[in-house]
């Protein structure tokens, strides 16, 4: 269609994939690329801040724009904050009502082999994006799609390229890379991850669906000594003792243990509340339904006394930071607040739960 055509002035190839370029002889050449690191035509790929302002003024959800960044920024095309249009569209077209739209346009076939085939480092990393962090990496814009099974950590570029991941801060390399920091863009980006994080555990018989129905009968119940048995049953069954070297280590394990309450909790990682920044937080949809609060910590080689008291440490922390904050202020009647200790794989649980009228 391009090669020698003297009716065509000019064309776009749109992708997510550069098109690889393998002859011998003259056919597809003198290409102009633009990949996502680049700043040329940036403000072509999405709504923009200014944009979707106008838009929300003129259906007068103005009120709503802070909700809607939340859910549907967070992208980043060269220099330029984009949203997602489609998610935008539908978001204003529902009347507001924040969803995941894009992600259940098509299936996410792709995060899921990207777990299936990864090597452990690129699981850590993919839970610690789980917990609202950053990570590091090379991204290569001149990648191809045969790339990935030279090199797992293109990985990452696939996972930029296809909309899961978004780059916070980027520096051009000599070899023609950059070095990103690279983040999930948003809530609606966030749901996808802690959906496909626990279909692959419960695939790989990681969390059967016994372990899920006890770990949600417990939670709900407040039960410490059934989630004590599930946790210490899952930690038995899928990791090493050399595994466990730091708090974030089971902080990551607890997240993805709760990413089956997505459906009926907002899960938030490390945010703000009270006077510091809670561990993991179980934000009901439905006021009515109990609210949970997770502190946990970490040491190694802890008698049982220590576990315990290390467990009430955290217990006490979620009071004396006043991570309840968030919950009160959302007239949770119900709040659940759980210190959770690890040493190896032996764990203690102490709770208490709060009622409000």
């Amino acid at each position: 269609a391009f090669k020698d055509n003297l009716s065509l002035s000019y064309g776009f190839l749109t992708g997510i994939f550069k098109v690889a370029q393998e002859s011998l002889f003259s056919g597809l050449n003198n290409l102009s690329v633009n990949t996502i690191p680049d700043d040329a035509y940036d403000q072509y790929f999405g709504f923009n801040q200014s944009e979707v302002h106008d838009l929300l003024s003129y259906y007068g959800y103005s009120e709503k724009e802070e909700q809607l960044k939340q859910w549907y920024d967070g992208y980043r095309f060269g220099s330029q904050e984009i949203y997602n249009p489609w998610s935008v569209i539908n978001y204003v077209a529902k009347g507001c009502i924040p969803q995941p739209y894009w992600v259940n346009t098509g299936s996410n076939e792709t995060l899921g082999k990207v777990l299936s085939n990864a090597p452990r480092t690129i699981r850590d990393n993919l839970y610690s994006l789980i917990q609202g962090g950053n990570i590091s990496v090379v991204i290569n814009p001149n990648m191809v799609y045969r790339s990935l099974m030279d090199d797992p950590n293109y990985i990452y570029s696939l996972l930029l390229v296809s909309g899961y991941l978004n780059i916070r801060e980027k520096e051009l390399l000599e070899n023609g890379s950059y070095l990103c920091q690279l983040a999930i863009p948003n809530k609606e980006i966030a749901t996808v991850y802690t959906d496909e994080v626990l279909n692959y555990l419960i695939k790989h018989g990681i969390v059967t669906n016994d372990i899920s129905e006890r770990i949600i009968l417990s939670i709900r119940n407040n039960n410490v000594h059934l989630l004590e048995e599930v946790i210490r049953e899952y930690m038995t069954n899928s990791m090493s003792f050399y595994d466990a070297g730091s708090e974030s280590f089971y902080h990551g394990l607890l997240l993805g243990l709760v990413a089956i309450f997505n459906n009926q909790y907002i899960i938030k990682s490390n945010r703000e509340s009270g006077n510091g920044r809670y561990d993991i937080s179980l934000l009901p949809k439905n006021n009515e339904q109990p609210g949970v609060i997770i502190e946990c910590k970490w040491n190694k080689n802890l008698t049982e006394h220590q576990l315990s008291e290390l467990a009430q440490d955290a217990l006490m922390q979620i009071d004396d930071k006043a991570y309840d904050s968030e919950m009160i202020h959302a007239n949770i009647k119900t709040i659940i607040k759980m210190g959770i200790a690890f040493s190896s794989r032996n764990i203690c649980i102490k709770s208490t739960t709060e009622k409000r009228e």
